[in-house]
């Protein structure tokens, strides 16, 4: 396939695909993401610190489990919040790759690269709203097909 005909697919895609509300859609990656908080703070996952201290507050089952060198639980009622790391986990749009001009590259982008954005990544829109440049190559690339073009990209 030539240049040219590569270019019109994309226009085709761009066409028929959801525009998800957005004008002049445009896709990113977004991915979760762990961001370390400390215990006081909202969190939504806590892991076992990797180090074993005396300054942490072990329970009784947990000091001993240690004193006579056996693993830790992962999870233990019974032990200090500061016995564990806490993390929230966020929403984060990831601009490494580019932008997409449809949503099934950016898919195909993320499943070809799942092993560096983990298990939640997903194509997430965005508008070249205002963006006259990206515009006019996005209507531009819908004019190649020589197929009605959808409001959104006008």
């Amino acid at each position: 396939m030539n240049t040219r005909e590569k270019i019109k697919k994309i226009g085709k895609e761009m066409i028929k695909q959801s525009n998800r509300s957005t004008q002049f859609p445009l896709f990113v990656v977004q991915h979760e993401t762990r961001r370390h908080v400390d215990q006081y703070s909202e969190y939504d996952e806590r892991e076992r610190h990797n180090r074993y201290e005396d300054k942490f507050e072990y329970c009784e089952k947990c000091s001993n489990l240690l004193d006579n060198y056996k693993e830790l639980p992962e999870e233990c009622e019974d032990c200090g919040e500061d016995c564990y790391n806490h993390y929230k986990i966020e929403k984060e749009l990831s601009y490494q790759s580019g932008v997409f001009f449809t949503a099934e590259a950016c898919e195909e982008h993320i499943q070809q690269n799942r092993y560096h954005y983990g298990g939640n990544a997903k194509s997430f829109a965005i508008s070249a709203w205002r963006n006259e440049e990206m515009q006019t190559v996005l209507e531009f690339l819908c004019k190649l097909t020589d197929e009605e073009i959808p409001n959104y990209y006008k």
